[in-house]
């Protein structure tokens, strides 16, 4: 092909015009595909940039969230703050740092109406109150750590009856507070009944705590003793009696061998050992039983009945001590009496309560856990 252009004479075949055509297309499009994959891997734009930014903020929130579940605040405080510096708008860094103490990052999850439960919830991890507690439940009423606060900052503040209205909701919304729910509620009425200056109220409330709770063995031992006090005492057995079928307890047993001061040893052995008929088969029902034919001058029957008690390890020091008097008072001398006091100095204590939660040990039933502050969840040690 000829071409003539401003003098010039040019000389090509088609072919090769076609050729340097695809070259050049080729050597663009190439250029082009170059360039945007240097620009996404140097990060020199926008995108790719904050792309990395919210991965690595991803990340931190992630280990943060674990780390918050794990019980580690101070290390969820950290990163939840490294992934908010990476990208602010990380809505999981944003709840770790709120729920660690966060005070700026709760006011600021407060103006935003979506997240306002959010923010009554970390106010109420960080610094719980009533206020705080009754806030919580209207701006997230499906939460149960918001009504599980509320019923422990009522009880706290001696509102019993507010906390067991409460105590429903927070039941119908976690499983742990439905199998301990009765328990709970029997605390919180013998509380309240412990609070109560006119013994009529309180013999209500003790009755519900037994109604919600039949174990609730403090119930009736306070409702024992106001029958007592009362003069009436077959009230008073029957509540021991009914309560002793299924939840024995020293204290419980004190309180119905008081009920006649001034029966005989005999007469008084022959009531306990009728007490205990309702639960025979319970350590505590041998050992009272034991115990009061000691006192009326019968230690064959002492040593028979603890002997049960004497065959397996730990022994209770009660039942070593029943049975060593039994064998000195018969004038026996046996060779694993020594044994016996060496297993009792180390063996079982009896009857101690434990905390559901943290695992703490009491010797006397409280409404709080003094190590964890739980409310109402101390249980005798054969139920924890």
């Amino acid at each position: 092909m000829h071409l003539e252009w401003f003098g010039w004479e040019i000389n090509f075949h088609p072919v090769w015009l076609l050729a340097a055509a695809a070259a050049l297309w080729f050597v663009f499009h190439v250029a082009r595909r170059l360039w945007n994959w240097l620009r996404w891997k140097s990060g020199l734009f926008g995108p790719a940039r904050q792309l990395r930014r919210q991965k690595a903020a991803l990340g931190n929130a992630s280990a943060a969230l674990g780390a918050l579940v794990s019980g580690q605040e101070e290390r969820a405080a950290a990163l939840a703050q490294d992934a908010l510096k990476s990208d602010p708008t990380n809505s999981m860094a944003q709840a770790v740092a709120a729920l660690t103490g966060d005070t700026a990052r709760i006011a600021e999850l407060d103006r935003n109406n979506a997240t306002k439960s959010l923010a009554a919830l970390a106010r109420l991890r960080t610094a719980p109150d009533l206020s705080v507690a009754r806030e919580a439940t209207r701006a997230a009423p499906t939460s149960a750590a918001a009504w599980q606060a509320l019923v422990e900052e009522s009880a706290r503040s001696g509102d019993y009856a507010h906390a067991i209205s409460a105590l429903s909701n927070w039941r119908a919304l976690d499983d742990t507070a439905e199998r301990l729910g009765s328990w709970i509620e029997a605390s919180l009425l013998t509380a309240a009944a412990d609070a109560e200056l006119d013994d009529e109220p309180a013999r209500t409330g003790l009755s519900r705590a037994l109604k919600a709770e039949p174990r609730f063995a403090p119930a009736a031992t306070r409702l024992a003793l106001l029958a007592e006090e009362a003069s009436d005492v077959s009230g008073a057995e029957r509540a021991a009696e009914s309560v002793w079928s299924v939840q024995p307890t020293p204290t419980l047993a004190r309180a119905f061998a008081d009920l006649y001061p001034l029966e005989t040893d005999e007469t008084r052995l022959a009531r306990l050992q009728k007490l205990a008929a309702k639960n025979p088969e319970n350590p505590e029902s041998l050992l009272i039983v034991s115990e009061a034919a000691l006192t009326a001058g019968d230690p064959a029957l002492a040593l028979e009945t603890v002997s049960p008690l004497l065959s397996d390890p730990p022994i209770r020091l009660r039942a070593a001590a029943v049975a060593m008097e039994a064998h000195r008072r018969l004038g026996m001398d046996p060779p694993t009496g020594a044994l016996w006091l060496d297993a009792a100095a180390t063996g079982a204590p009896g009857l101690r309560w434990h905390c559901a939660n943290c695992r703490t040990e009491s010797v006397e039933w409280e409404l709080e856990c003094q190590s964890c502050k739980r409310i109402g969840i101390l249980l005798p040690g054969d139920l924890t």
